[in-house]
């Protein structure tokens, strides 16, 4: 875990020292008011439950803005967000079973 922790502080280091170039920021009106307006104008949301749906959304949505409001101005830094186990480590090997699905 040690070593996993200084690769993603180096990571951090690497892509604090230059602007994104390709990537769009992570905004929650980009990244959620847009997403629940295009959800509902491709008629993605069944309409039996498209007026709870449109609430809970803008309530979560409301609370996460708060939380960004909150931080105040973020200076973001260029870094690939997924920091799952494989990608540190390498795939994991195949789980076996040890139980036999034959009949």
């Amino acid at each position: 875990l040690e070593w996993i922790g200084r690769f993603i502080g180096r990571m951090h280091a690497v892509g604090a020292r230059k602007p994104f170039a390709h990537r769009r920021s992570l905004t929650v009106a980009e990244f959620g008011w847009d997403c629940r307006d295009w959800l509902l104008a491709h008629g993605n949301i069944p309409s039996e439950v498209a007026p709870e749906w449109h609430d809970a959304v803008n309530a979560a949505l409301t609370e996460v803005q708060r939380a960004f409001d909150r931080i105040g101005d973020l200076n973001p830094i260029r870094l690939h967000g997924d920091s799952t186990l494989a990608m540190c480590c390498g795939p994991m090997p195949a789980r076996t079973s040890s139980t036999s699905m034959t009949a």
